[in-house]
């Protein structure tokens, strides 16, 4: 029997059920070595139980986004209706983000001087943004500076906020769908993060995109729904 799309939230559900008590009980067990025997296990061995741990705290953080990701694609979160100043947003997050800062990658926000407000769940944006930007930066191999702009245009509907994450001397001043690729949601070595990301995007009636060509990796863009404001 074949899994269909709509089994996904539930196979999801399962899974996480199914990994989340041994990757417990395995870094439950590592911890209590190293408190009962760590002065007699010595330097190496106490390295390679602390590399163990580690990957223990990875699986348990994979496992918390596989759960996010089935709970919002299942429909079972229901997202906040505030007033975001979006721009703020993204400073706020691209503050924490360090990815590639060991390869000299930095990262520059460009907004304009007025808010960018939009409605929407602001903790699951922040969510959202800082996996696109990580994403993104880790993909930079080179030194080099990487630029988050911001800004609104009008489409039929109103006006959309979008944020394109792109190399200085790519960055645009607007932003144009048909410049951008479908956004590769399955690249790896970023856990379920874009996945969350996408449908969290998607839950706002926004979309991602990737950079074109030999940038899809390279580049990233989002946009979302500028809605009336509440009264």
């Amino acid at each position: 029997m074949s899994i269909k799309g709509d089994d996904c939230p539930r196979v999801l559900s399962l899974a996480v059920h199914e990994f989340r008590t041994p990757v417990t009980v395995v870094a439950g067990y590592l911890r209590m070595l190293v408190k009962l025997h760590g002065a007699a296990l010595g330097e190496q061995p106490l390295k390679l139980v602390d590399e163990a741990e580690k990957s223990c705290m990875r699986l348990a953080a994979l496992i918390a986004e596989m759960s996010d990701l089935g709970q919002v694609e299942d429909g079972r979160v229901t997202l906040q209706r505030q007033v975001v100043d979006f721009g703020e947003l993204l400073e706020e997050v691209a503050s924490g983000v360090h990815e590639g800062e060991d390869r000299e990658v930095r990262l520059r926000v460009a907004r304009p001087p007025e808010p960018l407000r939009l409605v929407g769940d602001g903790p699951r944006l922040r969510q959202a943004v800082a996996a696109v930007l990580a994403a993104t930066l880790r993909e930079r191999a080179e030194p080099g500076t990487m630029v988050a702009a911001v800004g609104l245009q009008p489409d039929l509907s109103g006006e959309t906020c979008w944020l394109t994450v792109a190399p200085e001397d790519a960055t645009t001043a607007s932003f144009v769908a048909a410049d951008w690729a479908p956004f590769d949601r399955f690249r790896g070595g970023v856990g379920f993060r874009l996945l969350l990301a996408s449908a969290i995007v998607e839950a706002h009636g926004g979309a991602l995109y990737s950079g074109p060509g030999p940038r899809a990796r390279g580049a990233c863009a989002l946009t979302l729904p500028v809605k009336e404001m509440p009264r």
